[in-house]
């Protein structure tokens, strides 16, 4: 049984190793980088390829690094997958047997972390303001008052959506509806 505290040493131990794979892979280089304001991001769908390009290889201490996340152990979690980018670009990449590019993963809330990040470039870029409608098109209907949130809302989660994390009983809870109701199809939607 997975316990918050195996959880939560895990998602540390996956950002440890995130972190220790990004300085490898930059050779010791502790320099900033540039001062360019823009970062390139995109709200445009990312194509996939058919074949992918190699990765660079990592030195074997670091690559044991990372192959230990997914050892099968009780104090390391349930690493399933591993994506390390430096510069926009991956430097390593890896997947647990029975999982690959195309599977679906719950992140929880991981997720919060990874949309701020995103959402961050964006509103670098002016692709998106922070004090506009979020840009969610089931939103912007007409009567939808859910139109009206601010993204900075959605960031700050006080947007005033209700949202019942563990019901009593658990089937009236959201997430039970989320994981296995009318939106397990497409758990983002």
């Amino acid at each position: 049984m997975i316990t918050k505290k195996r959880l939560l040493a895990s998602a540390a131990l996956a950002m440890l190793g995130v972190w220790s794979l990004s300085q490898a892979a930059g050779q010791g280089n502790m320099a900033p980088a540039s001062s360019a304001p823009k970062f390139g991001a995109s709200i445009d769908s990312v194509a996939a390829v058919d074949t992918p390009r190699p990765l660079p290889a990592l030195p074997a201490a670091i690559r044991a690094r990372a192959d230990a996340l997914f050892a099968d152990a009780d104090d390391v979690g349930q690493t399933r997958a591993l994506l390390v980018l430096r510069d926009g670009e991956p430097i390593y990449e890896r997947y647990a047997a029975g999982f690959g590019p195309e599977t679906k993963l719950i992140s929880w809330s991981m997720a919060k972390s990874i949309t701020a990040v995103l959402t961050g470039f964006l509103v670098a870029d002016g692709q998106l303001s922070l004090d506009g409608p979020a840009p969610v098109a089931a939103w912007q209907r007409s009567g939808d008052p859910r139109g009206t949130i601010m993204l900075r809302s959605l960031l700050h989660m006080s947007s005033g959506l209700e949202h019942i994390e563990n019901g009593d009983p658990v089937w009236q809870g959201d997430t039970v509806a989320m994981l296995f109701g009318g939106g397990a199809g497409d758990m983002a939607g």
